[in-house]
């Protein structure tokens, strides 16, 4: 049984029995604001009477196969993807969806866990006119080895978004990235290589890096502040990074587990920090 929580006429949450395999959105609702898709749904039906979906409703959803519209011309299942009509909003993808998959011209949103554990998934291209990218879309693809990041509009990228795709190898961050997500990287242990091209980041965040065990060498652009706690803990294989003299502020235990890592920097405060906890460090 799944019980939901609306509050005119709009899905604020669920409460999903254990073992329940299909959630069916009761007609009268407008709006779906959040959902939290239990391990156990295998099907999601919506009716005609939904008009508005949330970027962010749908959470999680690991074992997803089916996505069904009842007499509802505001959105679209194509391709095992639920779209908005004008198909400029990808909400949710069926978790069985395999191999490669390009994003149609018209998509300018991601939503959040639009295509989290997709585990079958090994390709994605992301159109270029994409402008928004949610939290955790692509999280524990574990077969995803490439995809790109679009370089025409300004996005941020959100905490978590390809964390565990643990056999993607390479990824550039393009010039338009205006900021990193905590645990953005989080577990990509065969992610090798990391251009960053963007001068905007300010900040990277807590674990942004973190358990990225076969990473050798990454460059920052100047321009960053400020590295927050454990962002490259456990980088096993990390041997070079280049920081800006911008940096003037560095967190706890931001290298941890990394034993031969030499850091790259005219920062008279990156030099300090080197000294005091006994890392490596040279001129640019």
């Amino acid at each position: 049984m799944v019980k939901f929580k609306i509050i005119n006429n709009t899905i604020y949450d669920a409460n999903i029995s254990k073992g329940e395999k299909i959630i069916e959105i009761p007609n009268g609702v407008l709006r779906i604001k959040k959902i939290y898709i239990t391990r156990d749904i295998e099907k999601i039906i919506i009716p005609k009477s939904v008009e508005i979906i949330d970027l962010d409703a749908f959470e999680y959803a690991i074992n997803l196969r089916e996505i069904i519209l009842i007499d509802n011309d505001n959105f679209i299942v194509e391709k095992k993807c639920l779209y908005n009509n004008k198909k400029t909003i990808i909400y949710l993808a069926e978790r069985d969806i395999t191999n490669s998959f390009n994003t149609p011209s018209q998509v300018r949103y991601i939503s959040a866990y639009a295509f989290a554990h997709c585990s079958f998934l090994k390709s994605i291209k992301l159109n270029q006119n994409i402008k928004y990218i949610g939290a955790f879309a692509f999280i524990e693809c574990f077969n995803l080895i490439k995809i790109n990041i679009p370089t025409i509009n300004e996005i941020n990228l959100h905490e978590a978004t390809f964390e565990g795709c643990n056999s993607l190898k390479e990824i550039v961050i393009p010039k338009n990235i205006k900021s990193l997500g905590k645990c953005l990287f989080y577990e990509c242990d065969s992610l090798e290589r990391i251009i960053i091209e963007t001068n905007q980041i300010k900040i990277i965040p807590f674990q942004c890096f973190a358990y990225c065990e076969r990473l050798l060498n990454i460059d920052f652009k100047e321009g960053i502040k400020e590295i927050k706690e454990n962002a490259f803990m456990g980088c096993k294989s990390l041997e070079r990074i280049s920081l800006p003299k911008s940096v003037n502020k560095i967190g706890l235990d931001v290298f941890l587990d990394v034993e031969n890592v030499t850091i790259k920097s005219e920062s008279s405060f990156v030099k300090d920090y080197c000294i005091n906890n006994k890392i490596s460090c040279i001129n640019y």
